[in-house]
């Protein structure tokens, strides 16, 4: 099927929005269970204790959309993809207002409980991914779609690290700052609901033979694993994942810790990642994809990724530190987008839907693991951590390296 700019621009605003709504909590949660002020932690809570207590918090949400995200697959597969987003949608609004009134009662308990239920409901990406693969054409268009996708992803986050950092000011609007941020993450994915049941129109084929299966995460694992053509690649994506992850989540916990930096100033270069995020997926869509083979676009992507994290790794000074991730950023985005790429091209048309749901099981298991080995390595320090991201992703370049000399077509 040819795509067409009237089919994808739905999409392309679900991504927008949703992603928007996921990234306001990235420069609060940080805070909000580092600094007691908040109200939400103990001030007797030793700095190692928080780090532990914010690997869990992390990790819930990643660990419900593991098993959750197949299920919501299915329900695409079943009853056609319009009605698995107004699930998804539905429970992630939800799960926004659950975690402000965490915050409203101070209670870390419920905090927890509200992640770990939005997480639950946070499946809608891995519709639009296979949505988006029916709808291109060939390896180079396919690329600049999903190239788009890392493009959405970095202006939605540069606008969510814009908007958030000035809603969870304090200094505004009070110790409850940072529940206004997650009513608003309900707002906007209610004005995506309203998106998907106004403009998007379903296309997709529907299977009344399927079952749901509670372990369908785990199921999907399995199934990743046998199929040869595609195992490498998602092996690959999966490092990724485990490598830019691990930075993203735990750059402003060690700007608290290492540099004593405030959400403010850390949530600036935030923003700035964003725009070399940007800049790097409009590289990848309006260059590379048009003039080179997607694995060595990949290779270039992992090989300087890679330096970025090593260098970031050993920067002493917040500036230095800073500046290593914002150039990490640039590359993630190549690395992501031919990863992508690589997992649907070394499939067929017939399951790209399965296909893309695969990867959503695969990234929701590395942000477990990497909430898992943040909660581990917390005990003594995090500076390790952004070794352990450089490490992850040094081994996704040396898979693209074995592949490379396999294959003459990708």
């Amino acid at each position: 099927m040819k795509s067409s700019k009237h089919l994808l621009l739905p999409l392309f605003l679900i991504v927008f929005i949703d992603n928007f709504g996921y990234s306001l909590v990235f420069n609060i949660l940080g805070p909000l269970l580092l600094k007691p002020e908040y109200g939400m932690i103990l001030p007797s809570l030793s700095v190692h204790q928080k780090n532990a207590l914010l690997a869990l918090i992390f990790g819930v949400f990643p660990l419900a959309q593991f098993f959750a995200a197949p299920l919501i697959g299915d329900v695409a597969d079943i009853y056609g993809r319009k009605k698995a987003f107004i699930v998804s949608l539905v429970g992630l609004s939800l799960g926004f207002f659950f975690s402000a009134l965490s915050i409203f009662i101070h209670s870390v308990t419920f905090l927890c409980f509200s992640r770990f239920f939005t997480g639950a409901f946070a499946g809608n990406i891995g519709i639009c991914m296979a949505s988006i693969a029916d709808l291109s054409e060939d390896e180079k268009e396919r690329g600049r779609n999903f190239s788009m996708v890392t493009l959405l992803f970095g202006l939605s986050w540069v606008a969510a690290m814009v908007v958030g950092a000035t809603l969870a000011n304090p200094k505004f609007l009070g110790i409850f700052a940072p529940a206004y941020v997650f009513i608003l993450g309900g707002a906007l994915t209610l004005t995506n609901l309203f998106l998907v049941l106004s403009i998007f129109k379903d296309f997709s084929p529907k299977s009344l033979f399927k079952r749901f299966t509670l372990l369908k995460g785990l199921v999907n694992i399995k199934e990743t694993i046998l199929l040869k053509s595609s195992r490498v690649f998602f092996a690959i994506y999966f490092l990724w994942s485990l490598g830019w992850v691990m930075t993203v989540q735990w750059y402003p916990a060690y700007s608290i810790e290492m540099f004593q930096e405030s959400s403010a100033f850390f949530s600036t270069w935030y923003v700035i990642m964003g725009f070399f995020w940007i800049l790097g997926g409009a590289v990848a869509k309006f260059y590379l994809f048009s003039r080179y083979k997607t694995m060595n676009i990949g290779l270039f992507g992992f090989g300087f990724l890679t330096c970025s994290l090593f260098l970031m790794s050993l920067m002493g000074t917040f500036s230095l530190f800073s500046t290593c991730f914002i150039v990490a950023s640039f590359f993630s985005v190549i690395g992501m987008s031919a990863s992508l790429n690589l997992i649907s091209l070394s499939a067929s048309e017939k399951v790209q839907g399965k296909i893309m749901g695969f990867s959503q099981s695969i990234q929701s298991l590395s942000f477990v693991l990497v909430s898992t080995i943040a909660f581990l390595l917390s005990v003594s320090t995090v500076s390790i951590l952004f070794a352990f991201s450089a490490l992850f992703t040094l081994c996704a370049f040396g898979l693209l390296i074995y592949k490379k000399k396999g294959s003459t077509v990708l």
